[in-house]
Order: C-alpha cells, then structure tokens, then sequence
C-alpha cells in the first residue's frame, strides 16, 4: 500500500484538495479516511487540541487512533488521509524535545501500522502556507485557528530541524516551499499542490 498523508496548519485548504481528489479517484481504488476521526474528536476533545498533560490518557488516544487506521485502511493499495503522523507529534507529542517517552511511543505506534497494512511507500504533503480568507465567516474561524496555528508552526520547526528522526514514519516530505514559484497566489498554489499530489497518484497507477 502507498500512503499520502495531507497535514498541515489550519487553513490550509486541506479538505477542498482532498474533495477534488475524490472527485478524480473515488472510483479507482483509493480510499479517503480522516485522522481522527469525528468520533474519536469527541471522544477525546482534550487530547486532539492539545490540551492534555495526562500521558496515559495520550497513549490511549493513540491505540484508538492505530486501531482506526487499521479499520479504515486495512484493504486500501492507495489511500489519501487528512492529518496523521505530523499532527499526532505535534499535538500528542508536543514534548518530545524533552522527553521521549510520548514520541517513542507515536513512532513505535506508526512502525507497527505501517507493518500491519504492508505500508511500501509514505509521502507528507505538509501544507505550511494559510489561504486568504475572504468571507466575514472565514476570518472570524481563522482568528480562532490562529492561536492553533501557532503552536503547529512551532513545533513544525522544530521537527524541520530534526526531520530525519522521523523519516520512517513521514516518509517523503513535500511542502510549499517546495512549490516557491506560486508567487503568492492562493489559486495558483492551490493548483500547483493538487496537480503534484494527482500526477503522483497516477504516476504510481500506471507505473505498477
């Protein structure tokens, strides 16, 4: 199975990629999931906004949040998901630049699924750029994204700087930077990112 994982900052227009994905592979094969899932937000509401200091309660979101990848990914040869490994280091690992044991855990965690679902090839798209918000809706979201948003950001940078102690669970790493000739344009990047992650799909469809 090849795993294409979009995750990212808030408002990055992850979910509008993923819809017009869908639109163009629903019916060849690929299966869409999201991490977590709604019932697992619920469940445990603390955990995903990263407002939880209780490690034991950690380690049970992550086992939920494996077992969930089993299910939903167990019969899948490609699969597109929206948010896993990266935000589970950065909102349930949030401290593991001083202490190991939580992100020992995330990346034991993430070996063993990968094992499980015979995971061949790992690609991460990570969405570092937000889109302009246009609506009076919009804004007043990203107000309350932007506090989100900055504790991802910080924590992105420190995996940049350590990005090969986690390359066996991120895999290939894509970022906007990657993309620097959008010029700023919100379309046009958007294009650019939905036009590379569809030409590696069907690169890989036809290649196999």
């Amino acid at each position: 199975m090849k795993l294409y994982v979009l995750d990212g900052l808030e408002n990055t227009g992850k979910t509008t990629i993923i819809n017009r994905l869908k639109r163009d592979f629903d019916m060849k094969g690929v299966v869409f999931a999201k991490f977590p899932s709604e019932r697992l937000i619920n469940k445990f509401p603390y955990v995903v906004t990263d407002n939880c200091d209780n490690d034991e309660i950690k380690r049970r979101f992550i086992r939920n949040l494996i077992a969930e990848g089993l299910k939903n990914l167990r019969l899948a040869e490609y699969a597109i998901v929206d948010r896993l490994m990266l935000s589970t280091l950065i909102y349930q690992g949030r401290e593991y630049h001083k202490n190991n044991r939580i992100n020992s855990i995330i990346i034991s965690s993430y070996l063993n699924l990968f094992e499980e679902l015979n995971v061949e090839e790992v690609n991460t798209f990570i969405f570092d750029k937000e889109l302009e918000s246009k609506s009076k809706e919009e804004n007043e979201i990203k107000q309350v994204n932007d506090l989100k948003n900055n504790v991802f950001r910080a924590k992105l940078t420190e995996i940049y700087k350590n990005i090969t102690r986690f390359s066996d669970i991120l895999g290939f790493v894509y970022t906007d930077y990657d993309l620097r000739d959008y010029f700023g344009d919100d379309n046009l990047l958007q294009k650019k990112r939905l036009s590379r992650i569809r030409r590696m799909l069907l690169d890989d469809m036809i290649g196999k």
